[in-house]
């Protein structure tokens, strides 16, 4: 996905000066690279946050933990 959001945007400042092209695009990746690793890392959390409501006294966040364990990618 980060390759196909980098190539549309080359397409999109095809027309701009060469200088241009390189801020612009250095900076899409860098952006999609801390929204992909920042999303690995939320996934990797969830699972400690499943662990840590599943151990509360509230039912209802019990439920919630143990239900966040079996939606999250092994």
């Amino acid at each position: 996905m980060s390759a196909e959001i980098v190539a549309i945007t080359l397409g999109i400042v095809a027309e701009a000066p060469l200088l241009n092209q390189i801020l612009i695009l250095s900076g899409i990746a860098i952006l999609v690279t801390i929204g992909v690793y920042g999303l690995v890392g939320v996934i990797v959390k969830l699972d400690d946050m499943g662990y840590w409501l599943a151990e509360k006294r509230s039912a209802l966040a019990q439920w919630l933990g143990k239900g966040l364990w079996p939606s999250l990618p092994a």
